[in-house]
C-alpha cells in the first residue's frame, strides 16, 4: 500500500503510473492529483494577487503616501521636512505600485482613529460572502520608510498620527477596521452593516466613500488616479513606469505636472466694462470663421516666478470658449515651467474669461448673468442649461457658424460656475459684508438680528468643519436663581393668572398632572392669600431648607417664600396693591380639578382653605367714591356734562375713546361680544377729572381716560384688580399687570440693561424720600434710562395717583424694586460657588481632575493648547478671552496661526469678512442640564434628519438689511448659536440681540456665560413673539423698549424669505457647492440692499452699473492676488 501511495518517497521522486480508463481513453502522464500521487499544484499568481512579492512594496507605498501628505499638510517645509519629502518621493517611485492599484487594494486608517494600513488580499467566490469585504490588517516594520525619511521611529509615528481623526475614537463610533463593516450595493452605494444609525450619519460609510474616490489629494504619482493625461507636444518623453523630471529642479518636493489648469486670480462681482467688449469679440468670432481669437500665456510661473526656457517657447492649443448661447474655438498659448512642471496658461482675468480646464473657458459676463438668475429667480442650474441649449438650437444656425453651435454639458458648466463664484466671493470688497448705517467704523454693531434657515444639503455630503473651540462647563440651575421666584413651577403658576382675562378659566384635570405642579399651585395660592390660620396661629408649613440651596426635594414643605423661592417682597406687593381673591379662586379651581392621587398629597389645612375659597361667593367690585386728592376738589363741571373722573362714576362717552390707541388695544385678549352701548348725549374731554392731571404730568395715556361704561365694565370683570383705594382707570391696571408678570416670570437682567441699575436706583430713591411729590416722581420718569424700560415706567406712572394718595404704598413698591437687585446679588453668589471645571467626571480626564479647585489665571496660549477634553469654567473663559481686549493678532498668536490670509469660508463654514475670529467658540459641555434651565416656550428649529440643519445668519436691522455673517450648521440649530457668534467675532458685544428663540437663549447665557447675559439684551422679534411665545412676558417684546421703537426686527425673516426660493436645487448640492452658492446669494443680496440705501428717483442706473462704477472700474481686484496661491 505504501508503494501505491508513495508514502515513503518525496513528492518529486514519485514515479508516474500509466493506467487506462474503463472506456479505453488514455490518462495524462506526469504527477497529478489523485490517489496514486500528488498533482502538479497551483502555480504562483502574478501582480497584486501575489502576496509574497507585493506585500512589502504595497505597505511601503501606503506609508509613503500617508507621510508625504501629512508633511505637506501639517508641517512647514523646513530643512527636516524637505529632506524627508525628497527621500519619500524616491522610495515611493521605486516601489512600482501605482496609485490606481492602491485605490481598491489598500488604505490607511487615519479616518478610523488609528495609525496603520488595511489591505485587501483577494475576493471570495463563496456565494454567501457577496455582502462582505474580506480584509486583513497587517503590521510591518517601518524601517524602509524611516530610513528614506531619515527620521527616528518616534518621529515617523508622530507624522502618521497628525492625520488621525480623533472623533472616530468616540464611544460607540470607532471600529478598528472600518472597511470590514461596509459593503457596496449593486447601485454602487456604500452601506454600513455595523452602525444602527442611517448611512448618512455613519463615519465608516463616509470614510469608505472618500477612500473609493481616491481622496482627491494631489502629490506625486497623481497620474494614476484617473485624471486626464495632461501631456502636450513640447513635454519631454517619460520612460514607462517613470515620472516627469524638472530640468531646473531635479530635487523638487512637489510636482505640478498633473495639476489641471484653472483660473486662480480673483474676480469682481459685476464684470468690468472690458467684459462686454470680450463678449462682442466672441460673438464676432462665432459668426464668421475668419476671426480667430488668440490668448497669450502668462510670462511667469505663478508659483516659481520663472520665465519659460528659450529652448521651449510657448505653444498653442485649441480651447472652446462659451458665452450666452454659443461657443467659439480659440488658440491658447502655454508652456511648461522648468522648476515645478506646471503648465502655465493665461488666467483669463485680463480677458474677462474663466478657465475651468486647459480646454474649456467661459465668458465672465455670461457666468455673472447665470449666477444672478440662479440666486434671485430660484431656477436650477440644470433647467437653465437646458433652456440655454434649447434657445441655442433655435437661433444658432442662423446667427453663428456651424462650428459654434456645440455647447458643453451641464456638468462642465457647473464646474465653471462654481469656480467663478468662489473667485468672486474671495474678491469681494469689505463693504459688501457690512452695513454702513448699522456698523461703526470700529466694527461695533449695536443690534444684531439672528435667524436660522432650515434649508440644508444631504447628510452624505457632510464633512467636519475646522473651527477653534474651547470646552466650557455649565452651571446647573443657575437660570432659576436669576428670578424673583426660584421655583420655576411656582413662577409659571403665578404667571398663568397674572393677566387681564375677563373670565376665570374652568378647572381641567390636564392642568395639574404632577406632584410638582400640584405643590406649585398650592404655594401660589399661599403667596396670594398668605399663611393659613390653624387654631389661631399663622402656619406656613415651611420645610427645613431654603429652595435652591440643594437639588434634593426630600422634606420639602409648602411655604412659598422658603420652599417656593418667592422673595418676600413680591407677596407683600401683591396683597398690598391688588385684590387677590378672584385670582386665588382661579388657582384653587385648577387644584380641585386634579386627580385624587394628587389631591390627597396636600396638607389638610391648605386643602380646606382651597375648598373654602372655591365655595365662597365671588367678591363683587364695590364702586369707589370719587375721592378727592390732596390737591383739592376739581372745578365744577359745565352744565349738562357728566363727571368721568375716577372709576365708579357714571359716564357715557369720552371724546378720545375712538382715538386713544393705548386704551382700546391695551390687551388684545380682552373682548366683549355683543356690546351695544347707548348713543352719547354729548362728547366731553375729561379735562377736570382728578387723573387727567397725572396723565399730563407723567405723560401716560392710560391715565387720561376712564373708558366710560365700557371701561367700567372691563375693570369690573378683570380677575386681577387693583385695590379700591388706588385711583385708576380701565387701562391702567393692564400696565401694572404686565409689569408684575414680567417681574415674576423673567430674570432680573431685563431690568438692568448692560448691568446698569440706574433706573431702579432712581425710582427707589424717590420712593424712599421723605419729601415725595408727584412732581419729583415725574422727573424720575422722564429720565432716559427709565423711559427705556417702558414696562417699568408705565406701571409706576399708573400707580402714581395711589402713591400720591397713600404714603404706605411707596415703601412696598421700593422693596419690590430693591428685591430685583437682591436677586442679582444672589445669582452672582450662586454662580461663583457652583462653577465646576470638569462636570460629571465622565469627560475622559484622569480620576479626580474634576475635583481640583479651578485655576483662574490661564493665558490664551495655555487654553488654546489644552487637551480637547479639558473643560474650563465660564469664569475662566471670561477672564481669559472676554475681559482682555480681543484682536485677530492675539487669537492667531495663541493658536500659532502664521497665515495672514483671510479665513477660508469653505473649511470653516462661516462667511463674515468684517467680523473675523477673535476668540474660540465656547463649546458648551456638561451633563444633562437641569429641567429648570430648559425653555418654557416651544419653537420649531432646524434639525438634522435627511438633510443638514441649514444655515444660521446674522443681519443688521436697517430698512434694507444686510447679512454680516452666515454660518453653515454642522448639526441642528440651537439657542446657543447667537451666543457663539457674538462671543467669537464681536470685539464689543452688541447691546441687543433679536432672535426668534431669545427666551431660551437668555436662559442658556445665564447658565453658560453670565457676562453675556448681563451685557446683552435678548429680545424676540415682533412676529414670533405674537405668534408662539405664549409663556413669555412683554419683557421679551421689542416694543417694551424705547430704543427698539423703529428697529426692523424682522430683517432676518425678510432675507431668508428670498433664500427659500432656492430649496429645490440647494438640497442637491454637496457641501462645498452649498457653501459657495449660499454665500454668493447673501453677498449679492447685500449689494442690492446697498444700492437701495442710496437709490432715489434721480439715480441714473440700476444696481449692476452702480456697483461697477463704484467698486470695479475704479478699484477692481487687479492687485488683490490669487485665490489659489
Amino acid at each position: 500500500m505504501a508503494d501505491i501511495f508513495g508514502a515513503d518517497r518525496l513528492p518529486d521522486e514519485r514515479t508516474s503510473v500509466s493506467r487506462r480508463r474503463a472506456d479505453g481513453r488514455a490518462t495524462r502522464a506526469g504527477n497529478y492529483a489523485g490517489w496514486r500521487g500528488p498533482g502538479p499544484g497551483r502555480g504562483r499568481g502574478r501582480g497584486p494577487n501575489n502576496v509574497r512579492e507585493s506585500m512589502r512594496p504595497v505597505l511601503v507605498a501606503l506609508f509613503c503616501n500617508e507621510m508625504h501628505k501629512n508633511l505637506l499638510a501639517n508641517y512647514e517645509e523646513d530643512g527636516v521636512a524637505a529632506r524627508a519629502l525628497v527621500g519619500l518621493e524616491v522610495l515611493r517611485v521605486n516601489t512600482g505600485v501605482s496609485k490606481k492599484s492602491l485605490r481598491t487594494r489598500g488604505w490607511t486608517l487615519g479616518r478610523s482613529g488609528a495609525v496603520g494600513v488595511l489591505l485587501k488580499l483577494g475576493r471570495s467566490r463563496v456565494r454567501s460572502d457577496v455582502c462582505k469585504q474580506h480584509t486583513v490588517a497587517i503590521s510591518v516594520a517601518l524601517e524602509a520608510v524611516r530610513s528614506a525619511a531619515q527620521m527616528t521611529l518616534e518621529e515617523v509615528f508622530e507624522v502618521l498620527e497628525s492625520s488621525v481623526r480623533g472623533v472616530a475614537r468616540a464611544p460607540g463610533t470607532a471600529i478598528p477596521w472600518p472597511f470590514a463593516v461596509v459593503r457596496r450595493t449593486i447601485a454602487k452605494r456604500w452601506v454600513c452593516i455595523a452602525c444602527p444609525t442611517a448611512d448618512s450619519e455613519c463615519i465608516h460609510q463616509s470614510a469608505a466613500v472618500a477612500a473609493a474616490a481616491g481622496d482627491g489629494d494631489g502629490g506625486f504619482d497623481d497620474g494614476d488616479d484617473g485624471t486626464p493625461t495632461m501631456r502636450f507636444p513640447d513635454d519631454d518623453p517619460v520612460k514607462e513606469g517613470g515620472h516627469p523630471v524638472a530640468p531646473d529642479n531635479p530635487y523638487m518636493l512637489f510636482s505640478r505636472f498633473y495639476q489641471v489648469h484653472q483660473s486662480r486670480l480673483l474676480r469682481d462681482l459685476v464684470p468690468p466694462s472690458a467684459a462686454q467688449q470680450t463678449r462682442i469679440n466672441l460673438v464676432k468670432a462665432a459668426a464668421t470663421s475668419e476671426t480667430i481669437l488668440e490668448f497669450p500665456c502668462s510670462p511667469l510661473c505663478p508659483f516659481c516666478r520663472v520665465s519659460p526656457s528659450p529652448l521651449k517657447p510657448p505653444i498653442p492649443h485649441e480651447c472652446r470658449i462659451e458665452f450666452d448661447d454659443g461657443s467659439v474655438m480659440a488658440k491658447v498659448y502655454s508652456w511648461r515651467c522648468p522648476n515645478c512642471l506646471l503648465r502655465v496658461m493665461p488666467d483669463g482675468r485680463e480677458h474677462d474669461l474663466v478657465f475651468s480646464s486647459p480646454f474649456t473657458a467661459y465668458s465672465k459676463a455670461f457666468l455673472f448673468e447665470l449666477a444672478v438668475n440662479l440666486s434671485r429667480n430660484g431656477c436650477s442650474l440644470r433647467s437653465s442649461s437646458y433652456l440655454r441649449s434649447g434657445y441655442s438650437e433655435l437661433t444658432a444656425s442662423l446667427k453663428y457658424a456651424p462650428r459654434s453651435s456645440r455647447l458643453r454639458s451641464v456638468a462642465t458648466l457647473r464646474k465653471a460656475l462654481t469656480l467663478y463664484l468662489s473667485l468672486v466671493i474671495k474678491g469681494l470688497p469689505l463693504d459688501v459684508s457690512t452695513c454702513a448705517r448699522c456698523v461703526s467704523s470700529s466694527g461695533v454693531i449695536d443690534i444684531v438680528c439672528f435667524d436660522g434657515l432650515q434649508l440644508g444639503y444631504k447628510l452624505k455630503y457632510k464633512r467636519r468643519f475646522q473651527r477653534h473651540t474651547v470646552r466650557t462647563s455649565a452651571i446647573p440651575r443657575a437660570s432659576v436663581h436669576a428670578h424673583m421666584v426660584t421655583d420655576s413651577a411656582v413662577a409659571k403658576a403665578l404667571g398663568s393668572v397674572f393677566n387681564t382675562t375677563s373670565k376665570a378659566v374652568a378647572g381641567s384635570s390636564k392642568t395639574v398632572t404632577t406632584v410638582t405642579s400640584m405643590r406649585s399651585y398650592v404655594m401660589a395660592v399661599s403667596a396670594l392669600l398668605g399663611s393659613v390660620s390653624v387654631n389661631g396661629r399663622e402656619e406656613s408649613f415651611a420645610g427645613p431648607e431654603q429652595h435652591g440651596t440643594s437639588a434634593s426635594t426630600a422634606g420639602r414643605g409648602w411655604c412659598p417664600t422658603v420652599d417656593g423661592g418667592v422673595r418676600p417682597a413680591l407677596p407683600t406687593f401683591l396683597r398690598r396693591f391688588f385684590r387677590c381673591e378672584l385670582v386665588a379662586r382661579s388657582l384653587c379651581t385648577q387644584v380641585l380639578a386634579a386627580s385624587f392621587n394628587l389631591f390627597r398629597r396636600v396638607l389638610e389645612p391648605l386643602m380646606t382653605r382651597i375648598q373654602d375659597v372655591v365655595r365662597a361667593r365671588p367678591a363683587e367690585v364695590e364702586p369707589a367714591p370719587n375721592t378727592t386728592l390732596r390737591h383739592g376738589l376739581p372745578p365744577p363741571l359745565p352744565a349738562g356734562s357728566i363727571d368721568v373722573g375716577v372709576r365708579g362714576a357714571e359716564s357715557d362717552e369720552s371724546e378720545v375713546e375712538d382715538s386713544d390707541e393705548e386704551l382700546t388695544s391695551a390687551d388684545d385678549r380682552v373682548s366683549f361680544d355683543g356690546d351695544s352701548l347707548a348713543a352719547p348725549r354729548r362728547k366731553y374731554w375729561d379735562t377736570f377729572a382728578p387723573l387727567a392731571r397725572f396723565a399730563k404730568l407723567f405723560t401716560e395715556p392710560a391715565l387720561a381716560d376712564t373708558g366710560r361704561v365700557k371701561g367700567t365694565m372691563l375693570e369690573a370683570d378683570m380677575l386681577f384688580r387693583l385695590q379700591p383705594s388706588i385711583p385708576t382707570t380701565a387701562a391702567a391696571p393692564l400696565k401694572v399687570v404686565d409689569f408684575v408678570r414680567a417681574v415674576t416670570v423673567d430674570p432680573f437682567v431685563v431690568w438692568a440693561p448692560d448691568g446698569d441699575w440706574g433706573a431702579i436706583d432712581a425710582l427707589v430713591d424717590v420712593l424712599s424720600s421723605d419729601n415725595f411729590t408727584s412732581t419729583k416722581l415725574a422727573a424720575v420718569l422722564d429720565r432716559s434710562d427709565v423711559c427705556e424700560l417702558r414696562l417699568l415706567r408705565a406701571a409706576v406712572a399708573c400707580l402714581g395717583p395711589g402713591l400720591e394718595r397713600d404714603a404706605g404704598l411707596r415703601p412696598v413698591l421700593a422693596d419690590l424694586l430693591t428685591a430685583l437687585k437682591d436677586t442679582a446679588a444672589a445669582y452672582d453668589s450662586f454662580v461663583a460657588v457652583n462653577q465646576v471645571s470638569q462636570p460629571g467626571g465622565d469627560d475622559g480626564m484622569a480620576p479626580g481632575d474634576g475635583d481640583q479647585p479651578p485655576i483662574d489665571d490661564f493665558t490664551k496660549a495655555q487654553m488654546a493648547s489644552a487637551h480637547p477634553l479639558e473643560c474650563f469654567t465660564p469664569a475662566q473663559y471670561t477672564a481669559t478671552w472676554m475681559e482682555p481686549p480681543a484682536s485677530v493678532a492675539s487669537f492667531k498668536a495663541a493658536y500659532g496661526i502664521t497665515d495672514e490670509s483671510p479665513e477660508d469660508f469653505l473649511s470653516s463654514g462661516v462667511w463674515a469678512p468684517n467680523f473675523p475670529v477673535l476668540r474660540p467658540i465656547p463649546l458648551f459641555y456638561g451633563t444633562a442640564q437641569a429641567a429648570t434651565d430648559e425653555p418654557d416656550c416651544n419653537h420649531l428649529m432646524g434639525k438634522e434628519n435627511k438633510y443638514t440643519g441649514g444655515t444660521f445668519g446674522a443681519f443688521c436691522t436697517c430698512t434694507h438689511p444686510k447679512c454680516i455673517g452666515v454660518v453653515v450648521l454642522d448639526g441642528s440649530e440651537g439657542q446657543r448659536m447667537p451666543i457663539e457668534f457674538i462671543t467669537q467675532r464681536c470685539a464689543t458685544l452688541p447691546s441687543q440681540v433679536v432672535y426668534d428663540f431669545s427666551c431660551a437663549t437668555l436662559k442658556t447665557a445665564l447658565c453658560r456665560l453670565p457676562l453675556v447675559a448681563r451685557a446683552v439684551s435678548f429680545l424676540v422679534d415682533r412676529f414670533h413673539w405674537r405668534k408662539n411665545h405664549v409663556s413669555c412676558t412683554k419683557a421679551m417684546n421689542p416694543d417694551s423698549y424705547s430704543s427698539m421703537e423703529s428697529i426692523n426686527t424682522s430683517s432676518s425673516e425678510e432675507r431668508n424669505a428670498l433664500s427659500r426660493r432656492q430649496e429645490h436645487h440647494l438640497r442637491l448640492m454637496n457641501q462645498d457647492n452649498y457653501i459657495i452658492f449660499t454665500t454668493y446669494q447673501q453677498a449679492l443680496s447685500n449689494v442690492i440692499a446697498m444700492y437701495k440705501d442710496v437709490e432715489t428717483e434721480l439715480t441714473p442706473s440700476k444696481w449692476p452699473r452702480w456697483y461697477r462704477q463704484k467698486y470695479v472700474d475704479g478699484v477692481g481686484n487687479t492687485e488683490r492676488g490669487s485665490a489659489g496661491m
